[in-house]
């Protein structure tokens, strides 16, 4: 559920980890941080898959969308 994504990131937030991205691909929520060696570190959700955005062709449309860490963690659908 999305709100497991905010709870770990509430939580990483409590502990002074800050978040500098986050992105909306239309079948997941990601935000994402650094760890003190630069390494990037990704927390997603994915949402049901009857949400997904299907074409007409029954693929995947993949189209990344940079959103606000903030509008990352109270998006709902």
């Amino acid at each position: 559920e999305h709100s497991d994504l905010v709870i770990a990131a509430r939580r990483a937030m409590g502990h002074g980890v800050t978040f500098h991205a986050a992105s909306d691909y239309g079948y997941s929520i990601a935000v994402y941080m650094k760890d003190p060696d630069g390494n990037e570190i990704e927390l997603a959700w994915d949402r049901d898959r009857s949400l997904w955005p299907w074409d007409e062709n029954g693929n995947l449309r993949r189209s990344p969308t940079r959103i606000t860490v903030d509008e990352a963690l109270s998006h709902q659908g």
